[in-house]
């Protein structure tokens, strides 16, 4: 009995050190899971400041398109009144070319009167001498 008593001592003795074996081991991997979570949480945050980065350029990309669109804006406004302008600017233009035709055309009939009215005066100035004495 004392050499099973010894024997039964032993191996509780045995499992008792596998158990301590085991309970380090798992101590150890527990060790390497915390670290491996620190990690993953390194990186979740990480990936939040980068998420919250990409957010902060996404918000100034629609603010210059916003901006440009207000830009593109005004400048078609400007290029509207400016085609407004233009437009007017060609209707005076075409009234001024028609004055100047008048002009013109009255000028040359000026002119024939003229020509006719200096006819007229010689004409009348041959009368006048036949009839001095």
């Amino acid at each position: 009995m004392a050499k099973q008593t010894a024997e039964a001592t032993l191996e509780i003795s045995n499992l008792v050190s596998d158990v301590q074996s085991t309970t380090t081991r798992t101590g150890s991997s527990i060790g390497n899971i915390e670290e491996i979570i620190n990690e993953v949480n390194d990186l979740i945050s990480d990936i939040a400041n980068q998420v919250d980065e990409q957010s902060t350029t996404m918000e100034e990309i629609a603010n210059n398109i916003s901006q440009i669109s207000v830009g593109v804006q005004e400048v078609n406004e400007n290029v509207n009144q400016s085609s407004r302008a233009v437009a007017s600017i060609t209707e005076e233009i075409v009234e001024v070319s028609m004055s100047a035709k008048n002009i013109n055309q009255n000028t040359r009939d000026v002119s024939e009167s003229a020509k006719e009215l200096a006819t007229n005066s010689a004409v009348l100035k041959e009368i006048v001498q036949r009839f001095k004495v």
